[in-house]
């Protein structure tokens, strides 16, 4: 089958066009897995946070339970003063190790989150900026192939024609099959 010099130039246009958009559309994906990444490393943060913070509280418990053995084994009483100010910044302590340790984790998570965010936008950006080259690609293309094999003759070529070559211009402008865009089929000689 053989084709124009203009199907084939529609058929290459459409093609880059096309590749654009498959381009866009590829980093759309990258950018898509590694916001699911950050995401699964946002629940990691959050679950070493908590594991941590249990970890602090397990330990302050420890602190204050060789606190009371050793306040024992000296005869000392639970109820003196000293005593409960002493199990009460060891129990304060823990739990703000523990606290810190939940902030710590939560902290990690938001990045984890915002990076996320950022990569869904730049994929979201990556489509949008293709789809817009692609068709830029299609509709440039589309014009130049018009300007090469359907525009007809412009002013500057017609100044050297003969009234008469106007006047059979004219009449060629009015049939069906020039008005359907098939100018490629026009031959200047037919004008002369």
């Amino acid at each position: 089958m053989d084709m124009s010099p203009a199907q084939i130039a529609t058929i290459n246009t459409v093609a880059s066009g096309t590749n654009e958009f498959a381009r866009g559309l590829g980093q759309a994906n990258t950018y898509k897995f590694q916001a699911g990444q950050e995401k699964q490393a946002a629940k990691a943060a959050i679950a070493t946070g908590s594991r941590a913070a249990y970890e602090r509280a397990r330990e302050g418990r420890i602190v204050e339970s060789n606190a009371r053995a050793a306040m024992a084994a000296g005869g000392g009483s639970s109820a003196d003063p000293g005593m409960v100010r002493l199990l009460s910044r060891i129990g304060r302590d823990a739990q703000y190790n523990s606290l810190a340790a939940m902030f710590e984790g939560e902290q990690a998570a938001y990045g984890h989150r915002a990076q996320a965010n950022a990569y869904e936008l730049a994929g979201k950006q990556a489509m949008t900026s293709s789809a817009i080259g692609g068709l830029t690609t299609i509709l440039s293309g589309g014009s130049s192939i018009y300007d090469e094999y359907y525009r007809g003759p412009g002013e500057k070529e017609m100044q050297n024609w003969s009234q008469t070559e106007k006047n059979r211009y004219a009449l060629w402008k009015e049939q069906p099959w020039y008005k359907r865009g098939r100018f490629a089929d026009f031959e200047m000689d037919k004008l002369r």
